[in-house]
């Protein structure tokens, strides 16, 4: 619906922000954790699927009728309770039904064929509330229990406020978890600029395969190497993060805390560049 919105015009291009979050609200129930994101931001861009250009439609679809199909199968198998404890392992019956549906492949329209698989003609979403129905009362009993609100709307706006906080003691530096977020973000900042330039020279390499071009591509990406073996020591290696409150920071160190190939000398980094670089050239044919 963002992308559909962009194309069409309904989200202006200077409210490219504002209409992503529109629509996470007004569909998901979801605001910014910590205040209004302005449009110096490009939030839609951290779904991979929106800058890869990957039509989303299909998912919209497939996981409706996903839930649709294990309703139906789990009633061809006799299954009577809740349907998220149903499994049809081993069912003949059920599996009768799916081998028969899979088996048509184009040969027959897909209305015929969900209702076949599916029960109906039509795609139904009741079964995926079904399904997650446990979940959905617990979650809803979670956020009354810790006086958060249920829904959409201005009224669930609840910005976070730095003076809600609590206020970490003074203690060994290595445990100063506002610290480590800055440092974090500082990193995270001067990381996604080196990356974003090395992407964008290899784009010219992989477009136009010259020995040049590779040239380039290997020293942006050993600036990213030595930045990021920089970064670690400053930032991931000099915090005790496995303590810190904030989850989300713990788990930003914890799929940061291998090197990879940033542990390479510099001469075995341009090493594995040049063999990856002469494969590009083989199977480009050049």
């Amino acid at each position: 619906m963002y992308r559909w919105g962009v194309f069409d015009g309904s989200i202006p291009i200077d409210e490219l922000n504002a209409g992503w979050w529109n629509l996470r609200e007004s569909l998901q129930g979801v605001t910014p954790p910590a205040g209004q994101r302005g449009e110096e931001f490009f939030d839609p861009g951290a779904k991979y699927h929106v800058p890869a250009n990957v039509p989303y439609i299909r998912y919209f679809v497939s996981f409706i009728v996903q839930f649709q199909f294990h309703a139906r199968l789990c009633e061809a198998a006799g299954h009577t309770g809740p349907l998220h404890t149903c499994d049809i392992y081993n069912n003949t019956d059920a599996g009768g039904i799916l081998r028969s549906a899979l088996e048509k492949g184009f040969s027959e329209p897909w209305p015929k064929v969900l209702s076949e698989l599916g029960g109906s003609q039509n795609m139904e979403s009741q079964h995926i509330i079904n399904y997650f129905e446990p979940l959905l009362t617990y979650l809803d009993q979670e956020l009354l229990d810790a006086d958060q609100c249920i829904g959409w709307g201005d009224e669930c706006f609840a910005p976070v406020s730095l003076a809600d906080r609590s206020v970490i003691p003074k203690q060994d530096p290595r445990d100063n978890e506002t610290a480590a977020g800055l440092a974090m973000s500082e990193m995270n900042t001067d990381m996604t600029n080196l990356v974003q330039n090395a992407t964008l020279v290899d784009w010219t390499y992989y477009n136009d395969v010259t020995t040049a071009n590779a040239d380039a591509s290997n020293e942006a990406w050993l600036l990213v190497k030595n930045a990021s073996g920089k970064w670690h020591k400053d930032v991931i290696e000099s915090y005790n993060y496995q303590e810190f409150k904030d989850s989300y920071l713990r788990r930003q160190f914890e799929l940061q805390k291998n090197l990879g190939t940033a542990a390479l000398t510099d001469e075995d980094f341009i090493e594995l560049n040049k063999i990856i670089k002469d494969m590009t050239a083989i199977y480009t044919n050049r």
